[in-house]
């Protein structure tokens, strides 16, 4: 199903998108960078018929861009944290 969500919306699994839940008949897909979740969100569902049919799809919402993001490093320390308080 990934597969395909990345064929439809031209987004990559696991940088610009990730399953959110996956039921019987339906897949709930939620944006991200990279494996970790933005706000605001976007959403993409996906849902089924009992012949495993496509009955619905919707993408809403915003998904980020490849190219328009910036990568720091982080490091949070227990020292960094009690010399700010």
């Amino acid at each position: 199903m990934t597969k395909w969500v990345e064929e439809e919306t031209g987004l990559t699994a696991d940088r610009q998108f990730m399953l959110e839940k996956e039921q019987v008949g339906s897949y709930s897909f939620r944006s991200c960078i990279d494996g970790v979740m933005t706000s605001p969100a976007g959403f993409i569902d996906c849902e089924f018929d009992q012949q495993n049919r496509l009955t619905s799809f919707s993408k809403h919402g915003p998904f980020p861009e490849l190219d328009n993001r910036k990568k720091d490093t982080f490091t949070l320390t227990n020292e960094s944290v009690l010399s700010t308080g």
